[in-house]
């Protein structure tokens, strides 16, 4: 199965469906998406993306955020993607932990990563998040036609129409 990603300032990545090469995280495959978010990646066909940008060459680095239902994550959220495989200079953000715990480092941390997820609110509203705050990074690589851009660009298109999103 082809994997998709997207840029991580060097590290690789994985879902439990799809793996992907260094410095990528993977995006889901069409058959995988689920309908209620296909429009994020309507226009992107490319394998990898993200994996360029003026934050450390990738979408996803400097502070990561990941789905956790035990931090306020809202249950119904989907994770898109997840990064992985950042280096140890990659930290868990300190507001994860209360006493400064060993094994901060993405090396040894699964819990450092990059969720792109989407989900809805009960009053017909949604949330995207890219968690990462080099994501803002990729957007003007190649005159802002890259699938960063794309994505980004289909999420705001969508969150300006006046039909609420379904939960």
């Amino acid at each position: 199965m082809p994997s998709r990603g997207y840029g991580t300032n060097g590290a690789t990545a994985s879902l439990p469906i799809l793996s992907a090469s260094p410095g990528n995280i993977p995006a889901p495959s069409g058959t995988r998406l689920r309908a209620r978010a296909a429009f994020i990646f309507e226009g992107v066909e490319d394998e990898i993306i993200g994996d360029f940008g003026l934050i450390g060459g990738g979408a996803a680095g400097i502070e990561l955020d990941c789905l956790a239902t035990e931090l306020g994550s809202p249950p119904n959220m989907l994770r898109l993607a997840s990064s992985d495989g950042h280096s140890p200079m990659m930290l868990l953000v300190n507001e994860e932990f209360g006493v400064v715990p060993p094994n901060l480092g993405a090396d040894v941390n699964p819990r450092v990563k990059a969720d792109l997820a989407f989900g809805e609110t009960p009053s017909g509203g949604a949330l995207f998040c890219t968690s990462s705050i080099a994501w803002c990074g990729s957007l003007s690589h190649n005159r802002y036609d890259n699938n960063i851009s794309r994505i980004t660009w289909n999420v705001l298109s969508r969150f300006l129409e006046e039909q609420d999103f379904s939960t």
